[in-house]
């Protein structure tokens, strides 16, 4: 699918609410994915550092910041997608993974989004010295430009992952720099770095339910280029894996609290090693997403 082609049969008549209903449909797919776990991250983040004394004023704080940091969060989130999606190897595969999405859709033309992605980079940037929180903005625009038009996430399976980890960590730091300051949100790199190393080495599942589209472009993506037995095998065995432990790392003391990461590593390691079809992988997906949230919270139930 050629950018002119995707310029012809624009709807005629687009309200102010076909626009905004546009922007929700650049993010529709990656909001689960990204914004609502890193803000799950934050706050997991926030709560283990307000266990000591005034935590009810600290938590308060908490709340009345909670909505800036999704709006940043998601902000950052449109940056980057309509970037990626204005891209014609992205239309490939988002005509038949994604045919809803706006420029796929023929809502927007690639055109079109150009001038969107500049005002919206420019507000990004603003509302992030606002916040104080312009090194996370950065990282996150580095990022964008490295992935999108140095096509990072075309170049391999492994630097696919490593670029995945990468993106999420950027935005989950930035989450939290918005909810806590820049100084706490980076107090504690070893959970962050280790969260980097959980989503490296399962991010994968995402592309299970994508094979077809990824095909299409010619994206090199783990069952695309290892199979995908080996690439369900190794979603399971992590799954499980860190399941384990990220709730050692942080000596969770409830042991039930425990128990729940590790119910939904077993549940994901058995659906995907046992049923390989696009329905079954799609959930895998959501569930993977489901983990992720719980494993991030899992600071506010620690005793480290």
């Amino acid at each position: 699918m050629s950018a002119r082609t995707t310029t012809m049969n624009l709807p005629e008549n687009r309200s102010s609410w076909f626009h905004l209903h546009s922007l929700w449909l650049f993010t529709k797919n990656d909001f689960k994915t990204a914004v609502l776990p890193q803000a799950v991250f934050a706050i997991g983040l926030a709560l283990s550092i307000a266990a000591g004394d005034d935590a009810a004023s600290h938590h308060t704080e908490l709340l009345s910041r909670a909505p800036l940091m999704l709006a940043w969060s998601w902000l950052h989130l449109l940056v980057f997608n309509v970037g990626n999606q204005r891209r014609p190897a992205s239309l490939v595969e988002d005509s038949i993974n994604k045919p809803w999405r706006p420029i796929a859709s023929g809502r927007l033309s690639p055109d079109e989004a150009l001038p969107l992605l500049r005002v919206l980079v420019l507000l990004a940037v603003i509302v992030s010295i606002g916040l104080d929180n312009y090194p996370a903005c950065a990282s996150c625009m580095i990022y964008n430009w490295l992935y999108n038009d140095l096509d990072g996430d075309s170049t391999g399976p492994v630097e696919r992952n490593f670029w995945n980890a990468i993106g999420l960590g950027c935005l989950g730091w930035g989450s939290a720099g918005v909810l806590l300051g820049q100084a706490a949100a980076g107090s504690r790199w070893d959970w962050m770095l280790l969260m980097g190393a959980v989503i490296f080495t399962t991010v994968h599942a995402q592309d299970m339910e994508d094979m077809e589209g990824d095909l299409a472009r010619g994206r090199k993506t783990p069952p695309l280029v290892y199979g995908e037995k080996k690439t369900r095998l190794s979603i399971a065995i992590f799954a499980i894996l860190w399941s384990v432990v990220c709730p050692a790392f942080w000596r969770v003391a409830p042991w039930p609290v425990s128990c729940v990461p590790l119910a939904l590593g077993c549940g994901m390691a058995f659906l995907t090693t046992t049923r390989w079809d696009r329905a079954s992988d799609v959930i895998v997906w959501k569930m993977w997403c489901v983990w992720m949230a719980v494993l991030y919270i899992l600071p506010a139930f620690g005793t480290r």
